[in-house]
């Protein structure tokens, strides 16, 4: 997700940026100590769940209803599917364990990818996106796009895959917008 013709692009590792000029979105801050760290123990029972309905649980009963219902829906079109993918297990828990540690953010949309990894995705702004996939290995692939640039405007735009607490510095200026909302 970049746009067109960017007026500047860094690119790290496997993170790109991509800016337009604008007033709308400032220049964005690293902000400290940003490790992602579900506490007490409905942590550790998301570590420990041996499937997805036991993870589901954990996150029903830490408050997360609304992402444990449509977990529970995409289980069931599963379920009743054979052809669908079942979202992977170890996806599942890096999901939950980060929506109960971002609990600041709103609830996201949640689906599952062709390759089963859980995907939560937000509204920002009018026109804006954020998107992340939940993969295995403790890292997120993510993209997340301002509303369209216009006079006066900036678009940003932010990609890549990173550690968790790598991925919330990268997308910081959208989910401080999120909180915002």
């Amino acid at each position: 997700m970049s746009p067109a013709s960017p007026a500047s692009a860094a690119a790290c590792g496997k993170l790109t940026i991509t800016e337009m000029p604008s007033t709308n979105y400032p220049n964005r801050s690293p902000r400290a100590g940003t490790a992602v760290q579900a506490r007490g123990r409905a942590a550790s029972d998301v570590a420990t769940a041996a499937d997805g309905e036991e993870v589901i649980a954990t996150l029903r009963s830490s408050g997360c209803s609304s992402v444990a219902d449509r977990l529970d829906y995409l289980r069931t079109l599963v379920a009743e599917d054979p052809e669908e993918t079942p979202i992977a297990v170890e996806s599942l828990r890096r999901l939950a364990l980060f929506i109960m540690d971002q609990r600041r953010l709103p609830d996201p949309e949640i689906g599952v990818s062709p390759e089963g990894f859980a995907q939560a995705e937000w509204r920002v702004g009018d026109d804006g996106l954020l998107a992340m996939e939940f993969l295995p290995a403790d890292v997120i692939r993510f993209a997340a796009i301002s509303h369209p640039a216009g006079i006066g405007t900036q678009r940003v735009s932010v990609n890549g895959v990173l550690p968790t607490a790598d991925t919330l510095d990268a997308v910081r200026v959208f989910t401080d917008r999120l909180t915002s909302q």
